[in-house]
């Protein structure tokens, strides 16, 4: 078991050879020109009302707006049509050399991919349910580095999700291969968290605050979230620009991360306590 492990730690290692950094790199870009691209033709109509919406909301924040019935419904209508966007971007970025086209491809998955959050959002509540019957009702602030390791998680589990027959079973079973996954890859991932602080550094010398500046790295639909300045120093641009360049930053993220799960989402890494049997190995 010991040497399996480190085994796989050393193979994990092999990610960061300078041949598959520049393959990889390779691929990435690739990737993400083709999710900009699809994204764009297929939810075209939605970009516009999100520039129009974002428009309005960001005028609202200029203005110190900050309450209101007529506010609350603009960001809550926001939010939404930039979830339909969001959610499409992150379908479009598992497609790669899929033979469909984006928009059947699109068609065929957003509503497994919307049944994935669904189950994933119950397992959240029945969580926090059973930490309130056992008397915990306050929690601590959560450091931005475990949010971010939170979303990691979470990204993953969709991707093996959306990968598998979408039953019940194979959603706690995407979870456990997350678990082997993340575990039989921990040098890559503590080496990615320590560039991450080194960025977190970096940006907070550069806005000149000391507040974390790590939010464009976060994978979430809350579009009035990704209206919120990076620092001082950005104030005088318009938090629309702001957003999308957040926006563009992220697909990036999300192109590199799923990289590395389509690398080795086939690997074996123990057999499976959900799954009889494992259909594929490396």
């Amino acid at each position: 078991m010991v040497q399996q492990v480190l085994h796989a730690w050393k193979e994990s290692l092999t990610t960061f050879l300078p041949n598959r950094v520049k393959s990889g790199l390779v691929n990435i870009v690739k990737n993400y020109i083709s999710v900009l691209k699809n994204s764009v033709v297929t939810m075209r109509w939605f970009f516009v009302v999100d520039l129009f919406l974002t428009a309005i909301l960001a005028e609202a924040i200029e203005k110190k707006i900050t309450s209101g019935v007529g506010l609350k419904l603009l960001v809550e209508i926001t939010n939404f049509n930039w979830f339909i966007i969001y959610s499409a971007i992150i379908i479009l970025i598992r497609k790669r050399e899929d033979p469909l086209d984006a928009k059947t491809y699109l068609k065929s998955m957003f509503f497994k991919y919307l049944n994935g959050l669904f189950i994933f959002m119950i397992l959240q509540i029945i969580f926090l349910a059973f930490l309130v019957i056992l008397g915990i009702t306050q929690f601590p602030s959560i450091p931005w580095i475990f949010k971010i390791i939170f979303q990691i998680f979470e990204m993953l589990i969709i991707f093996y999700w959306l990968d598998s027959d979408g039953k019940f079973t194979d959603f706690i079973a995407s979870i456990e291969k997350v678990a082997n996954f993340i575990f039989y890859n921990v040098p890559v991932f503590l080496i990615f968290l320590a560039l991450l602080f080194g960025l977190d550094y970096l940006l907070k010398f550069l806005a000149c605050t000391e507040h974390g500046t790590y939010d464009f790295l976060m994978l979430n639909s809350d579009s009035l979230q990704l209206l919120q300045p990076m620092g001082s120093r950005f104030a005088e641009f318009r938090l629309i620009f702001i957003k999308y360049v957040k926006i563009l930053l992220k697909i990036f993220w999300l192109c590199i991360l799923f990289l590395f799960y389509d690398k080795n989402r086939n690997m074996f890494y123990s057999k499976s306590i959900f799954e009889h049997e494992e259909n594929e190995t490396d």
